[in-house]
């Protein structure tokens, strides 16, 4: 993880930014679906130097995807790892926004509201906020649900999230995770990330940055560890069942 790297590519951005005089705020259509873009994960299975089978650690894959309906392609990455607890309580570990934020490159983070969208069981909206030369805002609409199983006892999991307003400069932010319960392991569950990323300065670097910190965020939750910081001053609480 180098958060350094993070502030110099937000802080060139919001230097840019400025200097052009753009990056209106912008509505993003967020299409419906859980599943990942690519079928495949292509990120290998993580390996240990112990000889672990399971391995508490981030496997990556550099990937470019290609924006469907254009010929531009874009920063993707694939990421793989275990995490040693059942799926049941890495999902609900999923649910939790905190788990998805990133705050070494962030100045703020809240829950605009919960239940944005009926047609998935569990979703919301959060709102991140980074100060930099000018302060960037931008919302992120969250959708979780089980594939395979039910929420008491899932087998396959999957959700999905993207950036649906704010900079025009960020143009994409967008994220897959699939959560699947290993065979003959009730208390190892595999995660696999895909995520997309188009803004300037930022690179496959600034992805694997940030799929370092929520994966870490994911898994101490999973592990009953505290989250630091875990703070949503004025935030809605979640509805029963999140």
């Amino acid at each position: 993880m180098n958060t350094a790297r993070r502030w110099v590519a937000f802080g060139a951005l919001a230097a840019t930014i400025a200097a052009s005089g753009c990056g209106t705020n912008v509505a993003t259509t967020f299409p419906s679906g859980l599943e990942p873009w690519e079928e495949m994960n292509r990120a290998t299975p993580p390996t240990s130097m112990t000889g672990e089978r399971f391995p508490e650690t981030l496997s990556v894959a550099r990937r470019q995807w290609t924006i469907p309906g254009t010929t531009t392609r874009i920063p993707s990455v694939h990421a793989r790892a275990f995490i040693q607890q059942p799926i049941a309580t890495v999902f609900a570990a999923a649910r939790d926004p905190q788990t998805g934020r990133d705050p070494t490159a962030s100045h703020g983070f809240s829950v605009v509201a919960w239940q944005t969208d009926p047609m998935y069981a569990f979703t919301y909206r959060t709102h991140v906020i980074v100060n930099a030369v000018i302060t960037l805002m931008w919302n992120v609409d969250w959708r979780h649900g089980v594939v395979d199983g039910t929420a008491a006892a899932p087998r396959v999991t999957a959700s999905r999230w993207q950036k649906t307003m704010g900079s025009s400069e960020i143009e994409i932010i967008e994220g897959s995770l699939v959560l699947r319960a290993v065979d003959g392991e009730p208390n190892v569950t595999e995660v696999l990330y895909q995520y997309h990323l188009k803004a300037p300065f930022s690179s496959h670097a600034t992805i694997e940055d940030y799929l370092a910190v929520i994966f870490g965020r994911l898994k101490d939750r999973a592990h009953g560890r505290a989250l630091m910081p875990n703070d949503c001053t004025d935030c809605p609480p979640p509805p029963a069942g999140y």
